[in-house]
């Protein structure tokens, strides 16, 4: 992804990258505006020609993907995946053949929406659907999945084989947000979240990974005065 290389995405940030069994598949943020982290470049249009939707709409940000089938050495032009949404956090379950992308809905209260693209190639997505409802994250916070990857727990995990498991990070954006995790036993028709939250100031954009050993190492950013990182 390269900033400003179609006229909507004056910054192009948030990635996360993703390996099926066939295809190597980006996505990212596609922002109209410039800044936070991205260098200054001329500004889009208010509203500019959407090409997802064929009509002029004003959309400040919007999830974009490439896909490559060599190893990344190539990838194929920019494609508009998704709009107003934000947050992109992928997983590639090969029991299931199934890629999940996961991101910040901005036009249903701020909630958590799934797409699956059966068989990896990244070319055919189920309509996006609500995962985890404002009402559902036990204070009513804002959800911001990861951003980043999600994990599927290993054939032989000990207690919970084959479990979806996002990071998510809880609003409102600023220096008291927390951070959490969301898990599917049902293949990411239903989600709960996990007892542990880190409730330090501050704590937001989060990653977790599991070690060989079976445990969960989980890792998140803070961004304000003593946060915990992990």
């Amino acid at each position: 992804f390269v900033h400003g290389e179609h006229p909507l995405c004056a910054c192009i940030r948030i990635p996360s990258l993703v390996a099926t069994s066939t295809t190597l598949v980006a996505f990212a943020e596609c922002r109209t505006w410039s800044g936070d982290g991205c260098d200054p470049l001329p500004q889009p249009p208010a509203a500019a020609q959407d090409p997802q939707a064929g009509r002029i709409e004003a959309v400040s940000t919007r999830i974009v993907m490439k896909t490559s089938t060599d190893g990344g050495v190539r990838w194929s032009p920019l494609t508009f995946l998704v709009n107003a949404s934000s947050q992109p956090t992928s997983v590639w379950d090969a029991r299931r053949e199934t890629l999940f992308l996961m991101f910040q809905n901005h036009l249903d209260d701020d909630a958590a929406y799934l797409m699956q693209n059966h068989g990896g190639d990244a070319r055919s997505w189920t309509a996006p659907r609500s995962a985890i409802s404002r009402k559902q994250e036990r204070n009513g916070r804002p959800l911001f999945p990861g951003p980043g990857n999600a994990i599927v727990l290993s054939a032989t995990h000990a207690t919970h084989p084959g479990r979806l498991v996002f990071p998510a990070w809880l609003g409102p954006d600023g220096p008291h947000t927390s951070a959490s995790l969301f898990f599917s036993d049902d293949g990411g028709s239903t989600f709960r979240q996990t007892v542990t939250t880190w409730p330090k100031d501050g704590n937001d954009e989060s990653t977790v990974v599991e070690l060989a050993s079976g445990e969960l190492l989980y890792l998140t950013r803070g961004s304000y005065g003593d946060s915990e990182h992990h």
